[in-house]
């Protein structure tokens, strides 16, 4: 169990509720980039620097980190980390007939931490690797999930990873590319790719799109507008 403190769930409940007034002015004055306002974030990539789901600090404060979960977990009526374990089952197929304790896994866009704690407690021999830009998050990621020899947080870009060629057997990713331009999926593919051994395995986890669910295009107009998804 990831939250076995009712508490700090209180907490963080209590965070996301300070934040909708604010979240709903930015949204009716479509104010998204004050994170690009602020110098201390001119190392970070410029698509990076936007207040995404219009939330204060966008990925990039504590506050956010700490309001997140509630919030994502409120925009999919309480399905994200059903959505996150869905990728459980393809890491077990893959490890199926290996030794998990030998086998290395690598989250890009990690955030607050969610899927590598789902796959840690399933696969407790794995070496995982839970990597993000947003220094607030990974903190948040190692108060909350915890930090061990066989679990660690990165701090660096998907687009870059600070993995050498062919190192990882398994890269997992969830809700991460519809953040990204689409220049930049390109390139992180490409490091994926790189990064995989031979024989290793890309789960990418992501939302349904158009194509999927014409049914549904209403919905999915809607979204990029109304949460600030500029990629989506």
């Amino acid at each position: 169990m990831l939250d076995p403190d009712p508490v700090a769930w209180l907490r963080r409940s209590a965070a996301y509720f300070r934040d909708l007034r604010q979240v709903d002015q930015r949204r009716h004055a479509v104010v998204n980039d004050e994170p690009n306002l602020d110098p201390a974030h001119d190392h970070l990539p410029r698509y990076y620097r936007q207040n995404f789901h219009y939330q204060s600090g966008g990925w990039l404060t504590g506050e956010p980190a700490e309001a997140y979960d509630i919030q994502v977990e409120t925009l999919f009526t309480g399905a994200a980390d059903v959505m996150r374990r869905r990728a459980l089952k393809p890491i077990a197929a893959f490890l199926d007939g290996r030794d998990q304790r030998a086998a290395r896994l690598l989250d890009i866009g990690t955030g607050t931490g969610r899927l590598p704690g789902f796959i840690h407690h399933a696969f407790p021999g794995l070496r995982i690797a839970g990597l993000d830009l947003s220094r607030p998050y990974l903190d948040h990621a190692r108060r909350t999930i915890g930090a061990s020899g066989r679990l660690k947080w990165v701090e660096g870009a998907a687009e870059a990873l600070p993995f050498a060629d062919a190192s990882v057997d398994i890269v997992t990713s969830s809700f991460l590319f519809h953040e990204l331009p689409k220049k930049v999926r390109n390139i992180v593919v490409a490091e994926i790719a790189r990064v995989l051994k031979p024989a290793g395995r890309a789960i990418i986890v992501d939302s349904a799109l158009e194509a999927d669910l014409p049914a549904w295009k209403g919905l999915f107009d809607l979204f990029p507008y109304y949460f600030h998804e500029p990629y989506f």
